[in-house]
């Protein structure tokens, strides 16, 4: 068998490339100008949103280091009470009241924390729906730009690299001027607690129903007028009896 060297193993993988980028570009220019865009590269590279991520994180971390704080003052907490159970003859059931009071402290402290996650992920997403109109001005310039199609790359199998259109996007999306603030994530908490806090208005007593109208008596049905008694059929006149034949 014929060995092949190298050189032209490296030649013949640059006529597969070469022809693989042919076909590909004569397959764009068959089709509608279609754009696929990566949104997960959009909010990692895309200039806003790296100034939102970044604005994110900063209250994630100081949340992180409350939360290292507030976690080494319970262990201390958790260490006098374990010497205490230690050293007493009776034990577990001396510190029952105590026990159940830690461990319901600890769950206030994990319940803090998971809403403060929250409130700064919710944050997050109202910062980033400021975006958005900027991101329907740029499909709009797209489409006047040739493309026919544009819609997100994760709900494709698979796709020519030619219709990937993210990076001119992330191009026309970072030279516009956007001034987006990430706002605190403690006036949600305040709002929601101002919304917990607000008093009911009282509700009127519900007004008992009203009496229906007392109806009147049924009348007993007039009798109908006395019939006169069915008047006997006038004798009949008195026919003159007719001559005896005469025999």
């Amino acid at each position: 068998m014929k060995k092949i060297s190298s050189n032209h193993f490296v030649s013949y993988t640059a006529l597969i490339l070469a022809v693989g980028a042919a076909v590909c570009c004569g397959f764009c220019k068959k089709t509608p100008k279609i754009g696929l865009l990566n949104n997960q590269q959009v909010f990692e590279q895309a200039d806003v949103f790296r100034q939102l991520n970044a604005e994110q994180e900063k209250y994630v971390n100081a949340m992180l280091t409350r939360r290292a704080e507030d976690e080494k003052m319970l262990q201390g907490e958790l260490n006098k009470l374990q010497n205490k159970i230690k050293s007493s003859p009776a034990g577990e059931s001396a510190f029952a009241k105590e026990i159940i009071a830690f461990r319901e402290k600890v769950a206030a402290y994990n319940l803090k924390y998971r809403q403060q996650q929250a409130l700064i992920a919710h944050a997050g997403n109202v910062a980033r729906q400021q975006v958005e109109p900027f991101i329907q001005e740029i499909l709009a310039e797209m489409g006047d730009a040739g493309y026919a199609v544009i819609m997100p790359k994760a709900v494709t199998y698979y796709s020519k690299p030619c219709l990937d259109a993210t990076e001119d996007f992330i191009e026309r999306l970072n030279k516009k001027e956007i001034a987006v603030a990430f706002p605190d994530p403690a006036l949600f908490l305040k709002a929601a607690e101002a919304t917990q806090n607000k008093p009911v208005a009282a509700q009127k007593p519900a007004e008992a129903p009203k009496a229906a109208p007392a109806q009147k008596p049924a009348e007993a049905p007039k009798a109908a007028p006395a019939q006169k008694p069915a008047e006997a059929p006038k004798a009949a006149s008195d026919q003159k009896s007719a001559p005896a034949e005469k025999k």
